[in-house]
């Protein structure tokens, strides 16, 4: 039964998603937030109840975050905030603040990121959302034991993170409809926005994205952006980003909140 639904995959329901939409509110997310400083404010006695409250609403305000996004595609009102980001040290600091939630889960992270300035023109946030969804997914379907590989390499014109995972991979059918709205694979709770979101930001920052896996196998996602064609290693520009590429440990607990 399980491997029959991971082949077919499933996209939700109407009404699941009528009911997911009652998330999008910022009176929502502002409630989330409350609970969540409540929460770090209760006795010691009450820790595992706290835990468990804090990682609930950060689970709303992650699908909050996601309806927010998906709904700004729709109705033509998304948009970039592009800066300059140095990718190296930039990813090197997100798998470490990375490897506590993948190490958790019985799972080995393995980098492979060259020490060379690379730099390119992002919306910093979209941009790590996009990569924290993409590790996600390598997690959720990757059982203990397995390892997941994020590498960054680059050629004269381009950039490209390549995150890959010995996980339970996916069907054909399935691979060619993964990064549709509303897509999921194992019919359970999640709202298949990672790769959909994903995606549409790597094309309209001028980049691609593609994904290749084979069931049992695992799968492997690249994600290829231009680099910055300016000038980097003039002052200004240099400690503007030099300035600027730590990752939001914050991101990383509402994307993560869940798995």
């Amino acid at each position: 039964m399980a491997d029959r639904r991971l082949r077919k995959g499933k996209t939700i329901s109407s009404d699941k998603i009528t009911e997911m939409t009652g998330l999008t509110t910022p009176k929502v997310r502002l409630a989330a937030q409350r609970i969540i400083f409540c929460a770090k404010r209760l006795p010691e006695s009450c820790g595992q109840a706290a835990s468990e409250i804090t990682e609930d609403a950060y689970q709303i305000i992650s699908m909050n975050n996601s309806f927010k996004e998906y709904f700004d595609i729709i109705s033509g009102e998304y948009r970039l905030e592009n800066q300059l980001l140095e990718l190296s040290g930039f990813s090197k600091d997100l798998c470490a603040k990375l490897l506590p939630y993948v190490a958790g889960k019985g799972i080995a992270l393995s980098t492979n990121i060259p020490d060379e300035k690379l730099v390119v023109l992002v919306d910093r946030e979209r941009f790590q959302s996009a990569l924290l969804n993409i590790v996600k997914n390598s997690v959720k379907y990757t059982k203990q034991g397995n390892r997941i590989i994020f590498k960054v390499s680059a050629t004269k014109k381009h950039v490209k993170i390549t995150i890959r995972d010995r996980g339970a991979g996916m069907y054909e059918e399935v691979l060619e409809h993964c990064c549709e709205p509303f897509f999921t694979r194992d019919g359970g709770e999640a709202m298949g926005f990672g790769l959909t979101l994903a995606k549409y930001f790597t094309n309209e920052s001028g980049g691609k994205l593609r994904i290749k896996s084979e069931k049992g196998e695992g799968t492997t996602v690249e994600l290829q952006l231009p680099l910055y064609q300016g000038d980097a290693e003039n002052s200004s520009v240099s400690s503007y980003f030099e300035s600027k590429q730590e990752a939001d440990p914050e991101l990383i607990k509402i994307i993560f909140a869940g798995i």
